[in-house]
């Protein structure tokens, strides 16, 4: 059976590994669309961010962050290394945002009731990854977005709990 395990990352040092990882993958551009060529850059994205190492059998196959929260709701955007294996990156996407929506504030009151994904049309792979692990389709946004000095479309993709305990 497959271990899932994900851990908040805080420290300037490990996300800097994480970008040197990226870099090293060659997932720059495809995860950080020309917003992020050094450590620095990513170190200052992760500012406003809640970053995640995602785990598979302890060992580090990606990472996510979450921004623009908002209520009870906020973008999640995930990288995922070469070294996940295919056959279960869907099962891994969606346990992790099970693990999100599972979260509780120091009240008890759920953190998330939504996640939102922002995938530049130019990017079907990534779209087609947030529909495997229970996000919806819901529009084009033209001309919402640049990627690498780009002015392309951007779809939304949406997902609540609701969604995910439906199964």
């Amino acid at each position: 059976m497959v271990r899932f395990d994900f851990d908040i990352v805080k420290s300037k040092e490990h996300m800097a590994e994480l970008f040197g990882l990226t870099r090293e993958h060659r997932l720059l551009a495809s995860t950080f669309y020309g917003s992020a060529y050094y450590s620095e850059d990513f170190i200052k994205l992760m500012e406003d961010a809640q970053l995640y190492i995602l785990m598979c059998d302890e060992e580090l196959v990606g990472y996510s962050w979450l921004n623009m929260f908002s209520g009870r709701s906020a973008a999640v955007h995930v990288c995922l290394f070469p070294t996940a294996p295919k056959p279960i990156r869907a099962r891994l996407g969606s346990a992790f945002l099970k693990y999100l929506f599972s979260m509780k504030d120091n009240k008890g009151r759920n953190c998330f009731d939504s996640l939102v994904g922002l995938v530049p049309e130019t990017h079907k792979h990534v779209e087609i990854f947030a529909l495997s692990i229970g996000m919806n389709y819901q529009c084009i946004i033209p001309s919402g977005m640049t990627v690498m000095g780009e002015v392309v479309d951007l779809a939304i993709l949406t997902v609540t709990r609701e969604d995910l305990t439906e199964e």
